[in-house]
């Protein structure tokens, strides 16, 4: 859903990532060669120190989707990046509510839903911890189409948060009690989608 291009993968990025997963955003970090791997994300981010490399890849693409983080890669002031962080979760929020008409807090698919972070299947309440939320928000985002577990991996997980396998079947284990039909579908070679 939300790409930050960095050759470094710096703390910067790093930061950043999180902190827009704290947003119950997807995020991923990658090299701005890997951006054309993925279907295009919602929104492209990028540091200010990067515009001039990276200029004809934005005037190639769509460039409303490119946000610009003015965040040093030796910042003097903690409180200014933590500013330009928030200022960018802003941007994004607003960029996804106007361009394509919706708010990450409230999203709808089928028998799901999410109105700040509460999660409803069914219409019964289930509790998922913050990565099988974020692959429930990634999936949402793409309706009928189905999600390799690398690209799971990529836009939610950290390494050392267990594998997507793992996520999916502590997700379809938690719904399994309000329906037969399993919340995730998954289909060897394929991936996974919403049922």
């Amino acid at each position: 859903m939300i790409m930050i291009l960095d050759t470094s993968k710096s703390w910067r990025a790093e930061r950043l990532r999180n902190a827009i997963r704290r947003a119950e955003l997807p995020c991923a970090i990658a090299d701005p060669g890997e951006l054309l791997l993925y279907q295009m994300p919602f929104a492209v981010v990028i540091f200010s120190d990067m515009i001039n490399m990276l200029q004809d890849m934005i005037s190639t693409l769509d460039g409303e989707r490119f946000l610009v983080a003015n965040i040093d890669n030796k910042p003097k002031n903690e409180t200014e990046v933590n500013i330009e962080i928030a200022r960018i979760i802003d941007r994004i929020l607003d960029l996804l509510d106007v361009k394509y008409g919706f708010v990450p807090q409230s999203m709808y698919s089928g028998r799901i839903s999410i109105m700040s972070g509460i999660v409803r299947y069914a219409g019964r309440r289930i509790y998922l911890t913050d990565a099988e939320l974020l692959i429930v928000l990634y999936l949402i985002t793409k309706r009928g189409q189905w999600t390799s577990a690398q690209e799971l991996m990529v836009f939610c997980l950290d390494e050392d948060s267990g594998s997507v396998p793992v996520h999916i079947c502590r997700i379809n284990r938690k719904t399994e009690y309000i329906s037969p039909v399993r919340m995730i579908r998954t289909q060897r070679g394929n991936g996974y989608m919403l049922s």
